[in-house]
């Protein structure tokens, strides 16, 4: 199964680099925009995890059977349309952007009209340290096929649903409780380093919600938003 990857940034890394690991019978492609701005910050990635970078014209994309986007969110419809030029009966793209269920819509009008499959994916978890086995939800009507490439993949899905867009939202709305923690916990921190309490202030946090290392918890946060936040 030859798979090309649309966009190779830390998601698409991490994919890259579980697939490489799992001794699973993939060949792996990638194109990313900034290939051309910044490939020798990808060149590295690539030979690690045994992937081809490719260009942007119907060559990169030929003879691919599965095209997995993982883009930035502003930029996913653009990729769907850019893709879809390429793109023709028997090829599936797997829409793993965190994008609204209206986006994912629209982005399944563009690749159906190329001839090719659209199925909305939701990553359920950071990509790290689970990789390509992170948990899924995956949406589309042609669910039998889906499920079989899925498996030959590796992935994890832990919800199916049959509508467009449906995995999109089951994201959205789970981001809905950890965006909202995350923003909490910025927000205690913040306050306790202006006032020298956050130790205190996190260590007290432990009687009323057992098992949680609050400590641990908030580097972890901080992390990711100084990853991620800008």
């Amino acid at each position: 199964m030859e798979i090309l990857l649309l966009g190779f940034g830390e998601a698409g890394q991490a994919f890259a680099q579980g697939w490489s690991s799992s001794g699973l019978p993939l060949t792996l492609r990638s194109y990313d925009v900034k290939l051309e701005a910044v490939g020798h910050a990808l060149t590295a990635p690539a030979e690690a995890f045994g992937v081809r970078l490719v260009g942007s014209d119907a060559s990169g994309f030929g003879g691919v059977r599965h095209v997995v986007s993982l883009v930035t969110a502003d930029q996913s419809l653009v990729a769907a349309r850019q893709t879809a030029r390429h793109l023709g009966p028997g090829q599936v793209y797997w829409d793993l952007n965190s994008v609204a269920p209206k986006t994912k819509r629209a982005a399944a009008e563009i690749i159906a009209a190329s001839g090719a499959v659209y199925v909305d994916v939701g990553v359920l978890s950071p990509v790290h340290p689970r990789l390509h086995r992170a948990p899924l939800a995956v949406a589309t009507p042609m669910s039998a096929p889906a499920r079989d490439a899925a498996a030959a993949m590796g992935w994890q899905v832990a919800h199916w649903f049959d509508q467009v867009g449906d995995a999109a939202a089951l994201k959205l709305l789970r981001s809905v409780v950890i965006k909202g923690i995350e923003a909490l916990i910025l927000e205690c921190v913040d306050g306790g380093w202006k006032l020298g309490l956050t130790d205190a202030v996190l260590a007290s946090l432990a009687p009323s919600f057992p098992g949680i290392d609050w400590p641990d918890r908030a580097a972890y946060v901080l992390e990711r938003v100084d990853r991620h936040g800008p």
